[in-house]
């Protein structure tokens, strides 16, 4: 269970996932050692992750973004999500309740190439049985990790 102290070195780590970690202990108000401590026990609890770099898709040429929910038969969800996760457009991927049993948002080069990917590559998976795309003409927000 996170405390105060937990939370505030989240926080921080996601503003800045490189941090000069003597001044963010200065900052929070704890020791290096502390700090030290609670981050690798944040880590080996997987509360934190260190991730690559991970460019903006937009900044690549990849400017068209839309989020797809796709209905799958049912006894192959698992099997079908992994297929679709595979896929180099794919950015974010996840199983849900309701109207779909997949979301997943990609991020292509041109419309054509959207309705290229879901023609042939997303309405191809033998179990898909239906799609419904949203184009996102203009993203608002980008983080790679929520906040808490």
């Amino acid at each position: 269970m996170n405390d105060d102290v937990d939370e505030m070195i989240i926080k921080e780590l996601q503003k800045n996932g490189r941090p000069h970690m003597g001044k963010l202990a200065k900052k929070l108000g704890i020791t290096l050692p502390t700090l030290s401590r609670r981050v690798k026990r944040l880590l080996e609890q997987g509360e934190i992750k260190i991730i690559a770099v991970r460019p903006d898709p937009t900044l690549t040429g990849r400017r068209v973004v839309a989020v797809i929910g796709v209905s799958v038969e049912k006894s192959r969800i698992d099997d079908l999500c992994a297929k679709i996760c595979i896929l180099e457009e794919v950015t974010w991927a996840g199983l849900c309740y309701g109207r779909f049993d997949l979301l997943f948002i990609v991020y292509v080069d041109s419309q054509a190439a959207l309705l290229n990917f879901i023609k042939n590559k997303v309405a191809a998976i033998e179990g898909v049985t239906s799609t419904e795309t949203f184009y996102v003409p203009e993203l608002k927000k980008r983080t790679p990790l929520a906040e808490r």
